[in-house]
């Protein structure tokens, strides 16, 4: 509930009285117990808006990733990112620090057409008129429409076994397993493997593990891993636009700009040459 601009300026009250309006509309009684809807009232000029949330949980969570490592990137960041370097699964792609597995995962999801969040449930399936059969019919088509093989290699690497194991049972949460490649390493020793793709990571970048912590070298080496060993593939990479990102000594350009857990960053796309 929030009021701006407005003569009702009482929250609390507002929200009490729309809830007892709603409740009276509806024929619900006071400490009733049932499915949590959530309704937003927004007072802005003197005008009432009123939204009712159709998902429940946040939509990024698809409903795989049960396990995580430290700083993971929201599922539909990943997807975003992987679309706005014109990712359709055509090309290999690689991920050279992998995580908990979402951009490989994410990927895999694209090339093979599958519809996000189709495993999980959303808040509308407790509104009186949903029609199950109907979700049911969504869902086939949506099957329908899914591939049954990725035409080009899905590459997800780390240097941290227990992220490698994380990742391993997200790929079995998302029906995933055996899909895409999983490998314990370091980015420092990759090689080419496939023809040119797209290679993408989200390194860490201080704020988010350690604000001690020295990256200059780790910068250093993600410049030769892009600039020389990936030269001849699409890069790109998600970090602040700092001087650390000059630290690589590749030219990187903005081409998305969002918050990663509050923190202002930029999905950089290396400059092909």
């Amino acid at each position: 509930m929030t009021s701006r601009a407005s003569r009702l300026i009482h929250t609390g009250r507002i929200a009490e009285v729309c809830e007892a309006a709603i409740a009276r509309v509806l024929g619900g009684k006071k400490g009733e117990t049932g499915p949590v809807q959530k309704i937003f009232l927004r007072m802005d000029d003197n005008r009432c808006q009123v939204s009712i949330d159709s998902s429940g949980e946040h939509l990024h969570r698809r409903g795989y990733r049960q396990a995580r490592v430290a700083a993971p990137l929201r599922e539909t960041l990943a997807a975003g990112c992987l679309l706005a370097c014109h990712y359709d699964g055509s090309l290999p792609l690689l991920d050279m620090m992998t995580g908990s597995g979402t951009f490989a995962i994410e990927a895999a999801m694209i090339a093979l057409h599958k519809a996000p969040g189709r495993d999980r449930d959303f808040a509308f399936m407790n509104w009186p008129k949903y029609r199950p059969g109907l979700w049911q019919q969504l869902l086939i088509e949506s099957q329908r429409k899914e591939k049954s093989a990725i035409s080009a290699p899905i590459l997800a690497v780390d240097n941290n076994p227990k992220a490698i194991a994380v990742a391993q049972k997200n790929l079995e949460n998302a029906g995933l397993d055996g899909l895409i490649q999983l490998s314990c390493g370091k980015m420092q020793q990759l090689q080419p493997q496939f023809p040119p793709g797209l290679m993408i990571c989200n390194p860490p970048y201080g704020e988010r593990l350690g604000k001690n912590a020295s990256l200059n070298a780790l910068y250093h080496d993600l410049g030769r891993v892009y600039g020389t060993t990936f030269a001849a593939w699409q890069g790109a990479i998600i970090c602040p636009e700092s001087e650390l990102i000059k630290t690589t000594g590749v030219s990187f350009s903005p081409v998305l700009r969002f918050l990663n857990g509050g923190i202002k960053v930029a999905l950089l796309e290396k400059a092909l040459t």
